[in-house]
């Protein structure tokens, strides 16, 4: 690694461990519910909303990286409260998870759907890992258990729950196979491996289209829906798991992971930010959010190309420059920045990424 990225490398670990993780598991947590909040003001407020349980189960996440990289906060109480709250108030009768809980800690919308299943399995997989709780890797790998046997759609993966048809049906997906790896690396049964590789397979047989992209919107026979376009965040991220995958079952990165990330820095616009979306009927919108920079970062360094993740890394950093540890969500198409809050669900994609350029350097 060259002596730009080392520096990079340096500056990311002093943010996160100086800046980042003490405002989000500080400020950013509520120790009366037990809960992570779903958002700070950009000066590091809470903000008084509804907590998806997504967030909540990426913070469990955000922890477990705390405690790889060596911070010294409470990251193993933040995570143990966090999961906690979820096995006592997070699950239905029918074992399915919920949406979202009031800003009060109680459940507020009883919906349920395969995105929030993914993350469920994804953060209980890698906080159980974290912190030795053989329960929480039991939620995850039941809540598997229960996608397989009553969420399988005939056509191929899983049916989106309680979520009436819209443009995605990828991305769920795509999470599940992230969760379904990390379950595996929690457990190391060839079961867990083995749920990565079907969803692996699916997108490779079904949903990568040649010459390697992946569309956003599928109908329920999984063809693509065109009008939606693709999103260059979601190319790196396919290519990254795809490539994980792969490097778990000890195989060479199949030919896909290479054409997806080609495709994903197609829509990298002139200033070096990666668009949100690209191809979509109406024109494309122009900007550019925050996470799909560190999807274009996290697989750069995977494919070892360090002229793009540095060009990333320069991008991503635009984003909190001048912030007390909080972030900017969206750059606008004329360079401008969008008010509002800063996402807690950004908190997982800042950290991975960055988790993956501070190891990168040693």
């Amino acid at each position: 690694m060259g002596e730009a990225l080392r520096a990079a490398a340096e500056t990311a670990r002093r943010w996160l461990t100086e800046r980042m993780l003490p405002l989000w598991l500080g400020a950013g947590f509520d120790a009366r519910t037990g809960q992570f909040v779903e958002a700070l003001t950009p000066a590091g407020e809470p903000v008084d909303a509804p907590r998806r349980t997504l967030v909540q189960a990426r913070q469990m996440a955000v922890c477990a990286a705390a405690g790889r990289l060596g911070w010294a906060g409470p990251w193993a109480e933040r995570a143990t409260a966090a999961g906690a709250a979820l096995l006592a108030r997070g699950r239905r009768d029918d074992g399915a998870w919920i949406y979202a809980f009031g800003a009060d800690g109680a459940p507020a919308n009883r919906r349920s759907d395969l995105y929030t299943h993914a993350f469920v399995i994804f953060g209980f997989a890698v906080a159980g890992a974290a912190l030795g709780r053989g329960d929480f890797v039991a939620a995850a790998r039941e809540t598997a258990a229960m996608l397989e046997a009553g969420w399988a759609d005939p056509a191929g993966g899983f049916r989106e729950g309680e979520v009436a048809p819209h443009p995605g049906r990828q991305n769920p997906h795509m999470h599940l196979l992230e969760a379904f790896l990390a379950l595996h690396a929690a457990t190391g049964a060839d079961e867990d491996l083995a749920r990565a590789a079907a969803v692996g397979a699916l997108a490779r047989a079904r949903l990568i289209e040649p010459p390697g992209r992946m569309p956003e919107a599928f109908d329920d026979a999984w063809r693509p829906i065109a009008a939606h376009g693709y999103a260059p965040g979601h190319q790196f991220e396919w290519a990254w798991l795809l490539g994980e995958l792969a490097a778990r079952r000890g195989a060479p990165a199949p030919p896909e992971v290479g054409a997806l990330a080609d495709f994903g820095a197609a829509g990298v616009d002139a200033a070096g930010f990666t668009l949100d979306l690209v191809g979509a009927a109406g024109g494309e919108p122009a900007t550019a959010r925050l996470w799909p920079q560190t999807e274009r970062l996290r697989t750069s360094l995977a494919l070892g190309d360090e002229a793009a993740a540095l060009a990333a890394w320069s991008a991503l950093s635009a984003y909190a420059d001048g912030l007390p540890g909080t972030w900017r969500d969206v750059r606008e198409a004329d360079g401008g920045w969008r008010e509002g809050d800063a996402p807690a669900s950004s908190a997982y994609h800042i950290v991975g990424a960055l988790e993956a350029l501070i190891r990168a350097a040693g």
